[in-house]
């Protein structure tokens, strides 16, 4: 199978997501367009299972709204910029210690960010697998996103992603009907100009 690349634009993300499949093996590449992105790998039992699985995945990709487009290199300059923002944070020292989580199991990290937002979307206390950490302190923004907008989220995690970098994330805590007034006013006294 030749390697397949898809896109998905809209006001909020430009994301992309590219699938190969070498023998036994599917490649998944996947992030924000303009970087590396991530990668997994899954092995199947038989060539054909692991072309099965690749042709079934990109379908669902299009279903959720991704066009098939042709594969784009990554460019040395978004490298760069990527590089800089991560030595910037590591400079940069919390006012907030951050409350040990159990490490992330190995098939969390390899979950795509699509996965990562319906796990947020649907996680509840009842829920085994997660810790809700996880998923409040992922890198991606649309996996913090979608954790502010679930009913079930706890009000200390909203209380943590009111604090968040990213305005979209603050936005969602403000637009989930369990959010304390208090946590509110705090959104609101932070998003006034100066």
């Amino acid at each position: 199978m030749a390697k397949r690349y898809f896109e998905y634009k809209d006001a909020k993300s430009k994301k992309f997501w590219e699938v190969s499949v070498s023998g036994k093996k599917v490649n998944i590449r996947y992030g924000k367009i303009g970087t590396d992105g991530q990668t997994s790998l899954k092995e199947l039992s038989t060539p054909a299972e692991a072309k099965a699985h690749a042709e079934k995945q990109a379908a669902g990709k299009v279903k959720k709204g991704y066009k098939e487009a042709k594969v784009k290199a990554v460019k040395k300059v978004a490298k760069k910029k990527v590089t800089k923002k991560a030595t910037k944070k590591k400079s940069v020292k919390k006012k907030v210690t951050k409350k040990a989580t159990k490490k992330k199991p190995k098939w969390y990290e390899e979950g795509s960010v699509e996965d990562k937002v319906e796990w947020a979307e649907r996680w509840s206390p009842e829920d085994p697998y997660f810790d809700i950490n996880w998923l409040a302190e992922d890198v991606e923004q649309d996996v913090r996103e979608e954790l502010a907008l679930n009913h079930n989220t706890p009000i200390p995690i909203l209380e943590k992603l009111a604090g968040d970098e990213r305005h979209m994330v603050r936005s969602a805590v403000s637009r989930n009907p369990n959010t304390p007034k208090a946590i509110l006013d705090k959104l609101a006294d932070n998003e006034k100009p100066r």
